[in-house]
């Protein structure tokens, strides 16, 4: 159950939230149900400053509180122990007695919560009579008020001797900081021993580890305690419940100690953060222990002191997540991409479609703030796919994701390297939605198979590039619900993950186009030599040497514009992309097997600056077609190509246009040179660089359009696949 959360109002508002909030949870434990709203009560009594609570939400409370404990239907009422710090058994048992006639005040056997059982026949009859509602209004308030000054007290005791905000307390380890604060609890408790554990993934199954100890002759405390073992511990975390345990009680029996000791008392106290959801069990625990010699229990202020050490430890851990992952985003950041290492170069050839360069840079810097996350935010699978082109896919946009790094390096060989879509698991849906996608518990969830055992929640982040969505970063965790408090902090990482691969992207580039502003330079020298020759070309006799410079000047003139832009106007009306497509296929001089889309986002016209970039794109890719296609315009099937085809698909949370070309080819694609095609300057056998489907691809990043290329029919074809975002780009000026 979380925590009531008070607004700001009057008295009977704050009643009428308090019955509303009682009604509306689920009383499975009556006695935590109390006791939350105990906790409840507190903080208002010292919302101002003063440990005071209003005399209506007292006799509001007792109400409530009597009203559902007896709702249970076995006719008791249960209220909290702490009851006794300000009544007394003899005062509650008179005041049950005068209107029920029956005492019905005993200690809770077998338990070691110390409840306070109350058996007043019909409570809901008792509840009516003004006098005892009175009395148990004064009684709760009391208590209250207890509460809020005792934990006052007891917070600012544990913050005095258990300080982390210096600098040298932040430079300390888990260990270190966990070693201080048992030693603190061992002190203020009195215990003669105790121990700190926290969780940890990097067994299967999950375990809680210790990382603090302090031992004596005749006890211990195991080195790890696993997840679920029905022992102290593993009820306390899995509960949000300190667990108090007497060796002598018959509750003793049924759960085995987190100590090993032949008898005594052992307190466990949950070590839970403030964003802990009860569904999810806790991230560690204290356990403290007495000698059988010593048979007294822990009182209500020595478990309020370690449940302030265990929140103190929990923040301290939390910080410590939150220094991982940002020195995790400072590694991404630092520094230029450095070359991919031996084992990347194997993953690459495990991935049917080739990896773009960049990427290939990129990843070697991923290893070590991958593993930094899964660490700090108790993941024990943490995995990066990246949107690349797909032949074997058959959804329209052409796309599958690849799996690109991953934490622990095992996880590369686990089944579904390529992520398409229709697979199991949350990717498809953050590149549908375009934001995250949370699973807190996925047991028994058909969506989920158990690719990995053990896997209980699960999140996914979108990667942008520059904007733009281009894969997913993947957590999974054994724990319930484990990543509601880091989201932030994991959305933060994903950012600098896409910022890493546009630096890699733009390194690339940058090498590239200083080798292209060369060679521009030398064709420009060598065309104002070869101009020169060619006037004249009348008095050069042999024919042969005015053939070879004929031909070397028009070598040049073709190279050189094709680095330029295609010639196009600096501005364009609104067009649909249907227009688009068909002025572009007749500057092409393509004859293409096309049908008119029936789609309406094929129809409604683009921004002027949108439909020249656009314009700009299909210019070069129809172009290219027209160079590379086979001249018989028939494909093995018969059928006439170029091919041109429409759809629709949703990417990144909104509806895209999608137009798919196919052609024949007259020599055989590989799949690099198609990786680097409309993505980085291509590079001719003979060393030449060219820019013209590079100019189209920047002009399609502009506007937030993608396009790619594969081969089709072992390497004969070639797919060209062009993504538009039409209802981003339509002409707003015009609309309506």
């Amino acid at each position: 159950m979380r925590s009531l959360t008070w607004a700001v109002g009057s008295p009977p508002e704050i009643v009428r939230a308090l019955s509303e909030w009682l009604r509306a949870a689920e009383y499975r434990d009556v006695n935590r149900t109390v006791n939350n709203f105990l906790v409840s009560l507190g903080e208002l009594a010292i919302k101002d400053g003063e440990a005071r609570l209003p005399d209506d939400v007292a006799t509001a409370a007792a109400t409530s509180i009597l009203s559902i404990s007896h709702s249970q239907g076995d006719g008791r009422a249960y209220l909290p122990e702490n009851v006794r710090e300000t009544v007394s058994a003899t005062t509650w048992s008179g005041i049950v007695r005068s209107h029920t006639g029956k005492s019905g005040v005993e200690p809770w056997a077998g338990e070691a919560r110390s409840l306070l059982l109350l058996q007043p026949g019909n409570l809901i009859e008792a509840a009516t009579a003004s006098r005892e509602l009175a009395d148990i209004g004064v009684m709760l308030k009391c208590t209250a008020e207890a509460n809020a000054r005792r934990d006052a007290v007891v917070m600012q005791q544990v913050m005095q001797r258990l300080s982390f905000s210096s600098a040298k307390h932040k430079k300390m380890s888990l260990e270190a900081v966990s070693q201080k604060a048992l030693s603190l609890a061992i002190e203020i408790t009195g215990s003669v021993g105790g121990a700190v554990y926290f969780s940890s993934t990097s067994s299967s199954p999950p375990t809680f580890q210790r990382v603090a100890s302090q031992a004596g002759v005749g006890f211990a405390f195991p080195g790890s305690i696993a997840l679920g073992e029905k022992t102290t511990l593993g009820w306390s975390v899995e509960r949000h419940r300190a667990y108090q345990r007497i060796s002598s009680s018959r509750a003793a029996e049924a759960l085995t100690p987190a100590v090993e000791a032949d008898g005594g008392t052992e307190l466990v106290t949950p070590i839970s953060g403030p964003l802990a959801d009860t569904l999810a069990p806790a991230v560690g625990a204290i356990v403290l222990f007495h000698p059988a010699g010593e048979p007294r229990g822990y009182s209500a202020y020595e478990r309020a002191l370690v449940r302030n050490v265990a929140l103190r430890l929990a923040l301290f851990r939390t910080n410590i997540a939150t220094r991982e992952i940002a020195n995790a985003i400072s590694v991404l950041r630092s520094g230029s991409p450095r070359r991919l290492q031996t084992s990347g170069k194997k993953i690459e050839s495990s991935i049917g479609v080739g990896w773009p360069k960049d990427i290939i840079q990129a990843t070697a810097r991923f290893a070590q703030p991958l593993k930094q996350l899964a660490d700090s935010t108790h993941s024990h699978s943490v995995t990066l796919r990246i949107a690349l082109p797909d032949a074997e896919t058959t959804r329209p946009h052409g796309l599958a994701l690849a799996r690109v790094a991953a934490h622990p390096a095992e996880r590369l060989e686990d089944p579904y390297e390529r992520e398409r879509e229709g697979d199991p698991g949350l990717h498809w849906d953050v590149m549908r939605d375009g934001h995250e996608e949370y699973a807190p518990n996925i047991r028994g969830n058909s969506h989920f198979p158990e690719v990995r055992p053990g896997t209980v929640s699960t999140l996914c982040v979108p990667v942008r590039i520059e904007g733009v969505l281009a894969g997913t970063l993947n957590l999974e965790s054994p724990f319930v619900d484990n990543y509601a408090p880091f989201l932030p902090l994991i959305m933060a990482l994903s950012g600098a993950v896409g910022r890493t691969l546009a630096d890699a992207r733009a390194e690339i580039e940058s090498g590239l186009l200083d080798r292209t502003a060369h060679a521009l330079g030398k064709r420009h020298e060598y065309s104002g030599v070869l101009s020169a020759l060619q006037k004249g070309l009348e008095s050069v006799s042999s024919q042969d040497l005015r053939q070879a410079l004929i031909d070397k000047a028009e070598s040049l003139r073709t190279l050189i514009q094709d680095l330029r832009e295609p010639d196009m106007p600096a501005t364009l009306p609104a067009k649909s992309l249907w227009q688009i497509v068909g002025d572009n296929l007749r500057n092409a001089e393509l004859a293409a097997s096309t049908e008119c889309p029936t789609e309406t986002l094929f129809h409604i016209k683009l921004s002027p600056r949108a439909s020249r970039a656009v314009s700009t794109v299909l210019n070069s890719v129809f172009r290219n077609v027209s160079y590379h296609s086979s001249p018989d315009g028939r494909d093995f099937n018969g059928e006439r190509v170029p091919r041109v085809r429409f759809d629709v698909v949703r990417l990144g949370g909104a509806r895209r246009a999608v137009i798919v070309i196919e052609n024949l080819t007259e020599r055989i694609l590989e799949t690099d040179f198609c990786t680097t095609l409309y993505r980085y300057p291509t590079e001719t056998l003979n060393g030449e660089i060219r820019l013209g489907t590079y100019i189209a691809g920047l002009n399609a990043r502009r506007v937030g359009a993608h396009i790619h290329a594969v081969p089709i029919q072992g390497g004969r074809g070639l797919r060209t696949t062009v993504i538009v975002p039409v209802e981003v780009l339509r002409d707003t000026a015009n609309d309506g």
